[in-house]
């Protein structure tokens, strides 16, 4: 097995396996994990803006086909401004559409990554590959489990996996409360694991650069401590668990619930 290039990002979400990403949800509970496959939501606009972002620093070639700019139009707010909207995107199917102030505001946010030196270094030059797609299968209690990742960067020269998160605070301290308030944690655990699983490579790097999608697009570089990714590893392996339970086919309602019982809370100060 190897990493698989060229697999568009709607294919790779279609394919049931745990990702870090169905982790965040089955950690919650199986329940909401099968609702979140159940649901197809469009994705809100800092998800957008953070799609746009990644494609802008990591596959600037797919731009022009993946996304359109939006000519200057009458606020949406009217009639006329709706049903204009509505022509330019039905004219332009199957692409991401934004208006001109947003699409230059991306272009900024991914100039500041590039202007970064750390930051340009693992994103360009010889052994880069981007939107990487990796598939494997685990035995976990005796059931097969499969598995996916999808890499925003593996820097082979450098050993690493690096990946490209728009914040809204990238200080230490602000991107710090998005690892614990997203659970980003979990993708440091299992990027890794991927490359272990599909390449037989150990002990990579996992980074992440983390970018302000306001002015002045402020960049910071991190990597989480041993004791956080060891705890998010123990966190996949419970996923792994949960969604055996949830894919269980007797499975019932009380089985993929919160706990029916009295639990404890320790609330620090």
């Amino acid at each position: 097995m190897a990493l698989e290039l060229n697999i568009e990002a709607d294919r790779y979400h279609e394919v049931v396996a745990l990702s870090a990403s169905t982790a965040k949800h089955l950690l919650r509970s199986p329940a909401h994990y099968l609702m979140s496959k159940a649901e197809q939501t469009d994705p809100s606009l800092p998800m957008r803006f953070g799609t746009l972002v990644h494609a802008l620093v990591l596959e600037p070639h797919t731009v022009s086909s993946k996304f359109a700019v939006e000519p200057g139009l009458p606020s949406r707010k009217t009639k006329a401004g709706r049903e204009m909207a509505a022509e330019f995107e039905a004219a332009h199917p199957g692409k991401m559409v934004f208006d001109l102030e947003t699409f230059q505001r991306a272009q900024r946010t991914a100039d500041a990554v590039m202007s970064n030196k750390l930051a340009r270094d693992y994103f360009t030059g010889p052994g880069v590959v981007t939107e990487a797609t990796a598939y494997w299968t685990e035995t976990v209690n005796n059931s097969l489990v499969p598995h996916k990742a999808r890499l925003d960067c593996w820097n082979e020269r450098l050993g690493m996996v690096v990946d490209l998160k728009t914040a809204q605070d990238s200080s230490p301290e602000g991107f710090a409360a998005a690892v614990r308030t997203y659970k980003y944690a979990l993708q440091a655990a299992h990027y890794p694991r991927a490359l272990e699983m599909v390449a037989g490579i150990k002990d990579v790097r996992f980074l992440f650069v983390a970018v302000e999608g306001e002015p002045p697009h402020g960049v910071g570089v991190y990597e989480l401590d041993a004791e956080t990714v060891e705890v998010a590893r123990q966190q996949m392996r419970r996923a792994a668990d949960l969604f055996v339970r949830a894919h269980h086919p007797s499975a019932s309602a009380a089985d993929l619930g919160y706990a029916q019982e009295i639990v404890q809370l320790k609330i620090g100060a």
